[in-house]
């Protein structure tokens, strides 16, 4: 059986005293793209004892938690490389111990040091990404080709950052783009897909009520809408009046280099339909996988940005249940415990309700749904 944690060739689950460990992905909220993950890791190593091989810059960082149903019962929760190396020699009881921190980051972080300076041409957001991340060598097969939205045609600039291409075209098409934990490789969703990714469903006793918090403010409500695209075109602005007259005129001005005006006024429309009013979030949850069940810790150590979470029965008059979006997330470990402590969006306001009412009178459910399609992620 592999070991728990290994950094630079070195199995460090029974050779060291690992003090802490924790990782970080994605973001806390849905303005911009996730930031590339980092890893942190303090262990202790008693003087004159050696690791196998001595760690060095850019080795790499393999960290798994336990999971009944992963291989060897265990599941990875980051990849990546180390980027700093911290070495003290303290005292204790007469013995000398070093002190190891370890920093990591992602693939996603090594890619942002990359440049691309050539034209590129008018192509769908996932295209884009994969375009600029095979041209070093990266894997593509985790990023979703060809994407929901034409991006305009991009003119060479020197030394342009590749990752900022990347982010830019996800930005514009509201799609993700993340590094995957367990494989390491960039990965890109787009809007669309995302809607049909996998939802967890939770109950008030798989949360821990130190983190529980609702949210609502007007400072969310976008209730005029227009969207730019190409070099700068304005689109068409949107208005909602009923939350005007509720909330004033809240402007919302979305920047993008979508190519097509009909897409980026598509996209004002949904904003505008999903932002006109507000509404309670719950912005965020920890768990404690020490007390919950074999089955939901599988489902809580396989996370990703992107994955849906359910709750039901909430003990408030305010949010009585909650469907959210994790767009981020923090593992941390302790003697005995994994917590995971994770930033929501709220669906309601990513992907707003169709009515019935607004669509053909020839169109199907099965027009617009899969079999375990919800109302919420029907745009």
């Amino acid at each position: 059986m592999g070991d728990y944690l290994t950094i630079g060739g070195n199995g460090l689950d029974d050779l060291v005293a690992i003090n802490s460990i924790s990782c970080t992905h994605g973001r806390t909220d849905i303005t911009s793209q996730p930031s590339p993950s980092t890893f942190k890791c303090t262990f202790e190593l008693n003087y004159g004892q050696f690791l196998v091989s001595p760690i060095q810059l850019n080795d790499a960082i393999i960290w798994k938690i336990y999971d009944s149903a992963g291989t060897d019962q265990k599941t990875t929760i980051f990849t990546g490389q180390v980027s700093d190396i911290n070495i003290s020699l303290k005292w204790f009881n007469g013995n000398g111990i070093f002190v190891y921190n370890i920093t990591g980051v992602d693939t996603l972080a090594r890619f942002g040091n990359k440049t691309y300076s050539s034209a590129i041409v008018k192509q769908y957001d996932g295209t884009r990404i994969s375009t600029v991340v095979g041209h070093y060598g990266g894997s593509t097969t985790e990023i979703e080709t060809p994407g929901a939205y034409e991006i305009a045609a991009l003119s060479a600039v020197p030394n342009a950052s590749a990752l900022g291409i990347c982010q830019d075209a996800a930005n514009s098409a509201m799609g993700v783009l993340y590094c995957n934990p367990k494989t390491g490789n960039i990965k890109y969703q787009s809007y669309l897909s995302r809607k049909l990714n996998y939802e967890i469903p939770l109950t008030t006793a798989d949360i821990m009520a130190l983190d529980f918090q609702l949210a609502s403010s007007t400072n969310t409500v976008a209730n005029q809408v227009n969207l730019t695209y190409g070099n700068g075109a304005s689109g068409t602005v949107y208005n909602d009046t009923a939350s005007q007259s509720l909330y004033g005129i809240r402007s919302g001005v979305r920047d993008t280099t979508l190519h097509n005006s009909t897409d980026a006024n598509s996209q004002a429309q949904t904003i505008l339909a999903s932002r006109a009013n507000p509404a309670y979030s719950l912005a965020s949850l920890t768990i404690n996988s020490a007390v919950i069940s074999d089955s939901l810790r599988t489902d809580i150590a396989n996370i990703e940005i992107g994955t849906w979470i359910s709750i039901q029965n909430l003990p408030t008059n305010e949010l009585e249940s909650f469907e959210g979006i994790i767009e981020g997330y923090t593992w941390t470990t302790t003697r005995g415990q994994d917590i995971i402590q994770i930033n929501l969006s709220n669906a309601v306001q990513m992907y707003p309700y169709t009515l019935w009412t607004d669509l053909n009178s020839t169109d199907t459910w099965n027009t617009y749904a899969t079999a375990t399609t919800k109302w919420s992620q029907i745009t």
